[in-house]
């Protein structure tokens, strides 16, 4: 009877056996609901990730062709810069030998005159550079000529006119022997 007592007693008193059974059972249950609920969030969670490593992808190529473009912009600038560069250089390089031959003929062409005799040419100084500078030196030495042309040439009457009277000199000299 006492056995039978504790028996009965495991079966149905606080802690029996049912309970415990029942216990486990609904703890397996709730491991069950828990197992299925961790597969849903680590599916969800896979999902995520793949619609994040799309969106990192697409994101990543559209930085790629922003690159692209951004170096293509700049090569493009740059050839254009360069261009701008080159017609700049090559027009300043113009402007300069221009402003450079400009004087050059003219003085040239005022020594050509006093080469063949004409010393009435004079250069315009309207410059206070290196051809202002030659203008002024090329008017000089044209001055200096002319005088020393006239000089020459008032010598040379004197001298003629000196060789006259020595003429007449000589004629008297001769008509008296």
């Amino acid at each position: 009877v006492e056995e039978f007592d504790k028996s009965n007693n495991l079966l149905r008193g606080d802690n029996n056996f049912f309970e415990a059974k029942i216990d486990q059972l609904e703890q397996a249950r709730m491991m069950a609901q828990s197992l299925m609920s961790s597969e849903r969030n680590v599916n969800e969670s896979i999902s995520v990730i793949g619609t994040l490593s799309k969106q990192v992808d697409s994101y990543l190529a559209e930085l790629q062709q922003d690159v692209f473009n951004d170096v293509e912009r700049g090569q493009m600038l740059t050839t254009i810069i360069m261009i701008v560069i080159v017609v700049v250089s090559v027009v300043v390089a113009l402007l300069t030998i221009r402003s450079m031959m400009e004087p050059l003929n003219k003085i040239n062409s005022v020594l050509g005159y006093i080469a063949k005799g004409d010393l009435s040419q004079q250069l315009d100084v309207s410059r206070q550079d290196e051809y202002g500078q030659l203008s002024t030196n090329v008017n000089s030495v044209v001055s200096h000529l002319k005088t020393l042309i006239n000089d020459i040439s008032q010598n040379s009457t004197a001298l003629n006119q000196a060789a006259n009277q020595s003429e007449q000199e000589l004629q008297g000299v001769n008509s008296s022997l």
